[in-house]
């Protein structure tokens, strides 16, 4: 087995287990919207979905970038059909929009996480008496 069929399967490995991670998420979704039990959904549900998804589409992007280098003749790149391209170029763009959508979920939690830690600072009383 050469690298780029270690690539395929490792892609391909990927994809089916973020769908069935995907496909448990959504079933949880549905099975909670029948019950009702809107206020118990998770808050970080949304951050999991897009982490189960990034994963999907890193999966897709491996198997597009083993087929454009099996695809890739001899003398250079110049050979390769503009539809590997495409679909290279589009696998890249949706795993940076699935990173940039974490990396702003994490922004903001932290961001939560200071403004909550001033107010309860500020809302504390201090330990050291005033005369």
């Amino acid at each position: 087995m050469d690298l780029l069929e270690a690539m395929l399967i490792a892609g391909l490995c990927l994809i089916v287990g973020a769908s069935a991670f995907i496909l448990g998420a959504m079933l949880k979704a549905a099975r909670q919207a029948r019950r009702h039990d809107r206020h118990f959904v998770d808050p970080r549900r949304g951050e999991r979905l897009d982490i189960y998804l990034g994963t999907l589409w890193i999966g897709m992007l491996l198997l597009q970038f083993s087929s454009l280098l099996r695809h890739m003749q001899p003398p250079g790149i110049f050979n390769l059909s503009r539809i590997a391209l495409a679909g290279f170029g589009s696998a890249v763009f949706v795993c940076g929009v699935y990173a940039g959508r974490l990396l702003l979920r994490l922004e903001i939690r932290r961001s939560e996480q200071r403004s909550e830690e001033r107010s309860d600072a500020t809302t504390r009383p201090s330990s050291v008496p005033t005369p």
